[in-house]
């Protein structure tokens, strides 16, 4: 027998359609109603997170508040509590990890004048939180304080290391200059460097120093390689300190001329413009602080100067701040490495000179960490140095010397091998290079 087919009525089929139909609307509303707790709970986790961000905003900012408050009024116990509150919240933040790192380096010693207290805990927490940093963001680009994480942990290990010596514990000095350059301090770049400006000064001389760039890297190659030991290096923002005077007359690196007693003592005092007198050098000297005072430094300067008498050649670390020079300024030989201290008025050096020491120190090029902008934007200053001279060149029509001066920075140190950390300084290149 064959198949007969299957007849479904009109009410049967309505039916099933309306079945399908009331199956498809119950889906959609079950679609709808998680799409709509779906944007409910997105929606409340997005003001979740806008919140939390808004608090952890909120800690950052009165962290890096206690920074910019005047010197007495600083509380970093506060900081460290909100940015431990920020790590909370968010443990891979760069920003406050580069920022606790400072907040421990003022608990461990709020500045150059408590140096000498400086503790071995209180600066590997600091060294770790750069560390840290470095190994979350190789180039920190977040808000500096002063330094980039690499010449912060240079300064660090160098003030550990300044406090042994001073209690006379050469060989813990010693592992703290190690364990700075091991942790990411004490750069081939500014070794380099500091290797040339020693070089660049007498047998003996005297050495005045700015900057925790310049000073650590140079007490680094002194106390690890004995590296121009005849050298006596004298850092103008310590000079300030009560103890760092005492200990450079104590040590025997210098000779201020006056007992111990004054040291500790000597202070600011009031002072009217007036002609001083270093050996053959005699200078007008004007009042260094809001026109009225000596400060404490600028009378040890006075003083180490005086008591020198040129017996030994001393020079200045360049970048040097003009205010902590007493009036000098015309009397200083730039020398690039170095400006020397002559009774007669300054000169510039020779062309000669001049593109020997300049290759020398272009060539330091290659030992630059490119993350390092504290390290990129000392090279940019010496290449400033090219563009003023290159323009004075022009000035007294010294074609052939301009020539071989701007032949040498293409070959060596143009933007092309390392860009400059500012647009200026490109500008200031093709002004340079357009330069007939």
């Amino acid at each position: 027998m064959g198949t007969h087919p299957v007849f479904v009525s009109r009410l049967q089929l309505l039916n099933l359609l309306r079945k399908k139909s009331y199956l498809v609307c119950a889906k959609i509303r079950e679609q709808k109603y998680n799409m709509k707790n779906s944007l409910v709970l997105f929606t409340v986790l997005l003001s979740l997170q806008v919140a939390s961000q808004a608090r952890l905003n909120s800690w950052m900012d009165s962290a890096k508040a206690e920074f910019k408050k005047e010197f007495e009024a600083q509380d970093y116990s506060r900081s460290k509590l909100y940015l431990d509150s920020v790590l909370a919240l968010q443990p891979d933040h760069v920003e406050a990890h580069y920022y606790l790192g400072y907040t421990y380096s003022r608990l461990n010693a709020k500045d150059g004048a408590q140096m000498y207290e400086t503790l071995r805990s209180g600066t590997e927490r600091c060294s770790a939180e750069f560390e840290t940093v470095i190994r979350l963001q190789s180039h920190y680009e977040g808000e500096i304080v002063v330094l980039d994480p690499y010449c912060k942990i240079t300064s660090e290990w160098g003030s550990l290391a300044s406090a042994y010596e001073r209690k006379n514990q050469i060989d813990s000095a010693r592992w703290a200059y190690a364990q700075g350059k091991k942790r990411g301090g004490f750069s081939d770049f500014f070794l380099a460097l500091g290797r040339q400006t020693l070089d660049a000064c007498k047998k003996n001389a005297i050495l005045i120093t700015s900057g925790d760039m310049y000073t650590f890297p140079l007490w680094y190659l002194q106390r690890m390689e004995n590296y121009r030991k005849d050298i006596a290096l004298v850092d103008i923002s310590l000079i300030n300190a009560k103890w760092y005077p005492a200990f450079l007359q104590e040590k025997k690196v210098v000779d201020f001329g006056l007992p111990p007693t004054t040291l500790d003592t000597i202070d600011y005092c009031q002072w009217e413009s007036q002609w001083v007198k270093a050996g053959a050098l005699n200078w007008k000297l004007p009042a260094m602080y809001y026109e009225n005072y000596l400060l404490r430094g600028d009378r040890l300067v006075l003083s180490l100067l005086r008591q020198n008498a040129f017996k030994r050649a001393v020079y200045f670390t360049v970048a040097f701040p003009p205010e902590s020079q007493l009036n000098l300024k015309d009397h200083l030989w730039q020398g690039i490495l170095v400006d020397q201290l002559r009774p007669e008025k300054g000169e510039a050096l020779p062309p000669a000179v001049f593109q020997q020491r300049l290759k020398s120190l272009m060539n330091l090029i290659s030992l630059i960490n490119r993350n390092s902008d504290d390290e990129r934007r000392t090279f940019d200053n010496f290449r400033y140095d090219v563009f003023i001279r290159a323009a004075e060149y022009r000035e007294t029509k010294a074609s052939s010397d301009r020539r071989l001066l701007v032949e040498l920075y293409e070959s060596l140190a143009a933007d092309k091998f390392l860009p400059f950390l500012t647009k200026e300084g490109k500008t200031y290149e093709e002004e340079m290079l357009r330069e007939e």
